[in-house]
């Protein structure tokens, strides 16, 4: 065989050889990129399977700044209400709040837009408002509180709420609001005792 037909074939050959080469290393990553999304779907898949709990009530405890005094609250998730309200209204949402420091303890409803309730007693500098509750869809009558211009409802009796919301699973409150009559706002009582009770515990602790 002649040294041009040698060279010839060395380079068909060389050529072949980079051709596998070049074959293989792109089916591995083919193959891993396979793999790799696969697994990625599969454990998105996985997290996504496991709802997450939802956590319907949150406690903080603390001291002042100024006071250098000792305060904890328990407070809801925000809601909204069970029903559409007018445009003045649209998107006010509420909740539940429940504080205390060493001296008392207090209870609140809190606003984002201020409560124009109607069917109120007008008292030197504040409203005394009448409300229907259910408890568990048990209708009972709540008395609260309103300073004029204020987006907070506090309850006249704190430890009735308290006890209400250890025992029930649901707690509706009604508020006749100036052109929204009967607007109903729901919370739930699920996780309250837990978290009412872990804030007395962290309030011991500070």
């Amino acid at each position: 065989m002649s040294r041009k037909m040698k060279n010839i074939l060395s380079l068909i050959s060389l050529v072949v050889m980079i051709f596998l080469a070049v074959g293989s290393t792109d089916t591995d990553e083919s193959s891993s990129n396979s793999s790799s999304t696969t697994s990625s779907y599969n454990s998105s898949s996985s997290v996504n399977s496991t709802p997450e709990a939802i956590q319907h009530w949150y406690s903080h405890a603390y001291i002042t700044d100024l006071e250098k005094e000792k305060e904890a609250y328990v407070a809801s998730n925000k809601v909204k209400p069970d029903s559409k309200m007018d445009f003045s209204y649209t998107g006010t949402t509420a909740q539940i709040i429940i504080a205390k420091n060493k001296n008392k303890t207090w209870a609140y409803i809190k606003f984002s837009n201020t409560p124009n309730i109607i069917n109120e007693e007008t008292e030197d500098g504040y409203n005394v408002i009448k409300a229907n509750v259910y408890i568990d869809d048990v209708r009972e009558t709540a008395t609260l509180t309103q300073e004029w211009s204020s987006k907070l409802l506090f309850f006249m009796y704190p430890t009735w709420l308290i006890n209400k919301l250890k025992t029930c699973s649901t707690f509706r409150i009604n508020l006749r609001w100036y052109n929204n009559l009967d607007v109903v706002w729901s919370f739930s009582g699920e996780g309250f005792t837990t978290k009412y009770q872990l804030i007395q515990e962290q309030f011991n602790n500070l």
